[in-house]
Order: C-alpha cells, then sequence, then structure tokens
C-alpha cells in the first residue's frame, strides 16, 4: 500500500506548501565527470492522514549523494513595493521554499495538505564511469507500509570539469558567525565555524572570499561600530607600528584547504565616500585601545601615516607567501557625485602604497571610469550594459538589493532562472568577476542589531528577502540555501562554456547561446523560463561530448 505521491521536477523550480500544480517530468540529465547536479522529488501524502518518513538514495560508485528537506523560511518584505517587474513567483509575504536541511536517515512529516520537497545534489567524480546511470530514491515509513521509489537517470559525458576561469566573490561576515552561534570572536570553536563556512563556499564554486585585514566599516550606522574581527595584530609604538599576522595565517590556510584560492581585502575606508578611517584596534603601552574610527578622517596625518606602514607591511606578507598577485584591495564603495571629491583624496592617500597591485571599487558612473576614479570597476548589471557598449576591458559585476528590475538576482521571490541565467549573461559579455555584498549578512540595515534568518529574512525589513545571505546557521555549522545550490550551477554554467569553447571557438559558443535563447542575451533581456537553461546545457554537453570524441580519436 503507497500512500505517497512523488514528482520529479528540476532544481529550478521552487516547490511551494500550497502549490496546485508540480510541474514535473524532470527524469534526467547529463553531467561532466566532476560536475555537481541537483534535482527535486516533491511529495504529499494520497489520503487525508499525514505520517512520518524517511529517504534514502541508492547511487553510482564514484558518485556521493547528498539529500536535504527543503525547508520553508517566512518572508514579510519579498520585494520593493513599487517594483514594476512582474517576474516573480509572488510579491506577497508569505513561507518561501530555501533552507536545505540534511534529510537523509532522519524522519520528516508527509501531509496530505501541503507539498514539500527532497533535493538531490549529486556530486560526480573525476573517476566516475561514462555513461548512463541510474540513482534511485527511496521514501519509506514501516509503521505505515509504505515504500516508495523514484529514478533519476544520470549521463556522464566522458570529459572532465574543469574549473570556471572567473572570480566570484562574496562578502563574509565572521561577526555574524560569532553572533549566529553565541561565541566568542576568535575562540577556537569560533575558528570551527568560520571553517565551515568557508568550507560550503569553496565546495560551492566561490573562489575569492572578503578577508577582514581590519574590521570590514560596511553598512555600519555613522558613529556605530561593529564587532571587532580584526585578523592583523597591530602594535603602537609611538609614531611606529608593528604587524602580527598569525590569525591572518590561519584564515588564509583554511581559505586554500577549501580551493578559495583569491582574497578580497577589506575597505581601506569606510563606505558612503570614504570619509573616515575603519575601526582600528591597537596594543599600546600594554592596552587595548581603539585608534581609528569614525572620528578620524579618511585624510588625518594620523591614519596617513598608519597607512604608510600597514599596507607595505601586508604586501609583504603576502609577496613572501606568493598571494598578492590573487589579492584585491578596496577604496570604497561605490563613489557617486555627491562623495567624488572624498573618495577621491582617500585614494590619494593610499594609492601610492598600492602601486602593482589589484585595486577593485564598486562604479556604476562611466563618466567616473573615463576619468579614471576606478580603474577596474564593479559594476551593477543594472548599469553595465554602458560599459560592455564602451568596450570597457575586464569588466566584473555585481547585483544586490537594487538590482530587482529584469536583471537576475537571487531574492526569495525570485523564480530560479532568474539566479542561474546570470551565468550564461557573464560568458556572453566576458565578464571576468562578480561580486555580491551578502553572504551570511544576518544583521539589520546599518548593522544595529542580530536577525535571526530563520526568522526573519529580511534584515528586518532593510532588504528584499534572501537578499543578505545565501547559507544559514545551523546548529553546528553552515546549511546551504536552494539558492546557493542554484548559484554554484550558474558558476557550473560558466566553466562548461569556457571549456567548450576550447573546442569550438568563442563565436561558437556565443551563436549556441542565443540560437537557443531565440535571441541575443543581454542583462535585461533573456528568455523567462527554466526550460531555456536546461536545454542549452545539455546542447553544451553534447557538443564537447562530440567534440571531446573527434579529438580522441585523431590522438590515437
Amino acid at each position: 500500500m503507497n500512500d505517497i505521491i512523488l514528482k520529479q521536477c528540476s532544481s529550478l523550480e521552487k516547490i511551494f506548501l500550497n502549490d496546485k500544480e508540480i510541474r514535473e517530468g524532470y527524469t534526467g540529465n547529463s553531467v561532466l565527470r566532476g560536475e555537481e547536479i541537483s534535482y527535486q522529488i516533491a511529495f504529499k501524502a494520497k489520503e487525508e492522514r499525514s505520517f512520518m518518513a524517511n529517504v534514502s538514495i541508492d547511487a553510482p560508485k564514484g558518485c556521493s549523494a547528498e539529500l536535504y528537506l527543503v525547508e520553508n523560511v517566512p518572508c514579510s518584505f519579498p520585494i520593493y513595493p513599487f517594483c514594476e517587474d512582474e517576474d516573480y513567483i509572488t510579491k506577497e509575504p508569505g513561507l518561501f521554499p530555501d533552507l536545505l536541511l540534511p534529510a537523509e536517515n532522519k524522519e520528516f512529516l508527509v501531509s496530505p495538505y501541503q507539498w514539500r520537497s527532497i533535493w538531490v545534489t549529486l556530486k560526480t567524480s573525476a573517476s566516475i564511469t561514462s555513461g548512463n546511470h541510474t540513482i534511485t530514491v527511496t521514501f519509506k515509513s514501516e509503521k505505515e507500509n509504505v515504500c516508495e521509489s523514484i529514478c533519476f537517470d544520470l549521463s556522464v559525458i566522458d570529459a572532465e570539469k574543469e574549473p570556471a576561469e572567473r572570480i566570484f566573490t562574496q562578502w563574509f561576515y565572521a561577526d555574524c558567525i560569532a553572533d549566529a552561534h553565541k561565541v566568542e570572536i576568535f575562540s577556537q570553536r569560533h575558528w570551527e565555524l568560520i571553517e565551515s563556512y568557508i568550507k560550503m563556499a569553496g565546495e560551492n564554486g566561490i573562489n575569492m572570499l572578503l578577508t577582514p585585514v581590519l574590521t570590514p566599516p560596511l553598512d555600519t550606522e555613522v558613529g556605530a561600530e561593529r564587532p571587532t574581527v580584526q585578523l592583523v595584530d597591530v602594535f603602537k609604538e609611538g609614531e611606529c607600528y608593528r604587524f602580527g599576522y598569525e590569525k591572518l595565517e590561519r584564515w588564509i590556510g583554511i581559505m586554500q584547504r577549501h580551493n578559495v584560492k583569491y582574497i578580497e581585502i577589506s575597505h581601506l575606508f569606510t563606505q558612503w565616500g570614504a570619509k573616515c578611517a575603519p575601526k582600528v584596534i591597537a596594543e599600546e603601552n600594554g592596552k587595548m585601545v581603539k585608534l581609528f574610527g569614525w572620528e578620524t578622517e579618511a585624510t588625518s596625518n594620523e591614519y596617513s601615516n598608519f597607512l604608510s606602514q600597514f599596507i607595505p607591511s601586508l604586501r609583504k606578507f603576502l609577496s613572501e607567501r606568493g598571494l598578492l598577485k590573487n589579492t584585491y584591495f578596496h577604496i570604497s564603495d561605490e563613489p557617486n557625485k555627491d562623495n567624488l571629491e572624498s573618495y577621491l583624496a582617500a585614494k590619494e592617500v593610499a594609492q601610492k602604497y598600492l602601486e602593482g597591485c589589484n585595486v577593485i571599487d564598486a562604479l556604476s558612473s562611466l563618466d567616473f571610469y573615463k576619468k579614471g576614479v576606478v580603474k577596474k570597476p564593479v559594476v551593477s548589471t543594472t548599469s553595465i550594459e554602458k560599459f560592455i557598449g564602451e568596450n570597457v576591458p575586464d569588466l566584473w559585476a555585481y547585483y544586490c538589493c537594487s538590482q530587482y528590475n529584469n536583471v537576475a538576482n537571487r531574492f526569495l521571490a525570485m523564480p530560479s532562472y532568474r539566479n542561474r541565467i546570470l551565468g550564461v549573461q557573464l560568458y556572453r559579455y566576458n565578464i571576468q568577476g562578480f561580486l555580491h555584498w551578502g553572504y551570511n549578512f544576518y544583521y539589520s540595515q546599518l548593522s544595529r542589531f542580530f536577525c535571526d534568518p530563520h526568522r526573519i529574512t529580511d534584515n528586518y525589513g532593510g532588504f528584499p528577502g534572501g537578499d543578505a545571505f545565501i547559507v544559514y546557521p545551523g546548529e553546528d555549522c553552515a546549511l546551504p540555501s536552494l539558492r546557493l545550490k542554484v548559484f554554484y550551477e550558474m558558476i557550473q554554467d560558466v566553466a562548461a562554456l569556457e571549456k567548450l569553447e576550447k573546442l569550438v571557438g568563442r563565436d561558437e559558443v556565443i551563436r549556441l547561446i542565443d540560437e537557443t535563447a531565440g535571441e541575443v542575451i543581454t542583462f535585461k533581456s533573456y528568455p523567462r523560463n527554466s526550460e531555456f537553461l536546461l536545454k542549452l546545457r545539455r546542447k553544451v554537453n553534447e557538443q564537447i561530448e562530440n567534440k571531446s570524441e573527434i579529438l580522441l580519436t585523431k590522438r590515437r
């Protein structure tokens, strides 16, 4: 007697509790060796009775599997009321499927009154046998005499995945981890949790993280301060400084263990115009004192003297370890016409010590770029087409809460194809890096207080739900979200397109993208459906397989 309804669907669906229909029929897909692929199994009880069940999976050798229960989280602020874009699942407050809770060997409720889903992630190894494999997921409840299985056809292409050749960075908040888990900053437990969050980033394609050499002066109310998470120890002796790098060395070691190869140095000046110095704590005369903060002008002699010693010392530390070429510095965030003068003044203080370094900052004014305000701009996706039209080289992109009309983003209320389409866009326009401000920001806007992301997903009305974080705090580790897994699929799309380019040339790959889309894709115009992305990846995989077979035959 099988009293459970199972419907298999792609990772690009969001299964809501009150869905009337489920877009099913997703029975299989292809992957490169070493790639990860995710899909979902929606479930519901047939009869008017609920029961507890568990789930297990049978996967082939060379393929590890993760099973998650998709948990719904509350969101009272899905999107701005003035948003004119109608391509949202809903604009109403409610419960949204997002948090992924480990489900294997754990019981969960099967109800006739609501749809839930199991998220299946398959991680293939480079050694998996190419060809067709069957994945079987079984739902079971011995007490209720329920045992129902559903199969997924996994086709492994005889070609190996390669990492994406661009940078994907997230702003990482060590203070939020300490508050979420109620641990002392830089205690042994804090370091273990930091590693859990960094590990999850690296496993999901994020290869650069904001590194708080000084406490990041980000989203902080003027006059207030965030908890101190300064990785570099500072010792003040008169007008001279010494620096200790033990904590930074430990941080970088964690990053390297988990394939995060690029370092994003926290901003050297405050947000919104670079008018002040960030908080800097130092040991002076045997006591810990606050040297700088909102009360310190960015161009003051005291802070200028500090930077004249700090930046060369930090550069030396990084150079000795072969890390400087993979390190990126910031002055301040998004200069505009109202604060251009203060930004340029702060830049003048620091730039003489940053000669030859990678320096990037968010910038949306093409005129400012042409004037040399920021030489390597990170441009919002709503403004980037102006820069593309001017053939600006080595462009980076970002989106945040302001990118809510037409462009890609990863809000809770958006369909998942709005999350994944970014990969095609980044490749199509040869964007070299992507930055997002919210890997794990769990504070209110302006960092006034902590917001539990399990209960408050919009930072207490500060940002649209899901904007500020893409991982959740678990009991003793980081937990993924549905949006993180889709974001990783986006990164894998970029890597696959790059691999195909090596086989057929860039022009042919762009032709394939536009032909499959039926239009020339831009950052604001693209197919508003999941089918395009799934179809494109099938075509890309087929061409990689065919071209790889031809090359192998020629070598023989």
